[in-house]
């Protein structure tokens, strides 16, 4: 029976995998139609796998911990304080090597353009990071009242919102913010 559970398990996980790939070209749809923008911002251009890759990075951490059948509120209010530090500093990190970088490849970086990445580099984060919260808490509470597995489904799939919705957010930065 838990040898049947795991490959079912393994399975739904394949699937998700599968479909969350095909989406993720809907977020290379919209990077395309703004490509003339970002090649021109060589910050954005530098950091674009280091967002995509901490956003889906700190999706999986969101899920796994909120969907945890072991979860208490004590150990979600400490997930919550942790992204409150770890999602700054990860927008800060991102920002700051990305400038410097381009700062070296003697991109001009001007004061205003600097205020607007880094509200643009939070904004993003912050966006994410909620989103996917507020993913997991309805989808982990939709199986649980159904009392279906999770594990193979949630993870994967705030993955999948993570990463699409960040290439979405930058598609819109380009083509109206930035």
């Amino acid at each position: 029976m838990s040898e049947r559970i795991t490959n079912s398990s393994l399975a739904t996980s394949v699937r998700i995998s599968t479909i969350g790939a095909s989406i993720g070209l809907v977020g290379g749809v919209f990077l395309q139609s703004a490509q003339d923008t970002l090649v021109s911002l060589i910050p954005l251009l530098i950091a674009l796998p280091a967002l995509n890759a901490l956003t889906s990075d700190l999706s999986f951490i969101i899920a796994a911990h909120i969907t945890d059948p072991e979860s208490t509120t004590a150990t979600r209010k400490k997930l919550y304080q942790m992204l409150f530090v770890v999602v700054p500093f990860s927008a800060l990190c991102v920002l700051l090597v990305s400038l410097f970088i381009a700062f070296l490849q003697e991109y001009q970086i001007t004061q205003a353009f600097v205020i607007r990445y880094s509200v643009f580099i939070f904004g993003l984060f912050i966006i994410t990071s909620a989103a996917v919260t507020v993913l997991s808490i309805v989808l982990g509470q939709q199986f649980s009242l159904k009392k279906k597995q999770i594990d193979g489904l949630v993870i994967p799939l705030a993955s999948i919102v993570a990463s699409v919705l960040t290439l979405f957010i930058i598609a819109l930065g380009l083509l109206y913010y930035l």
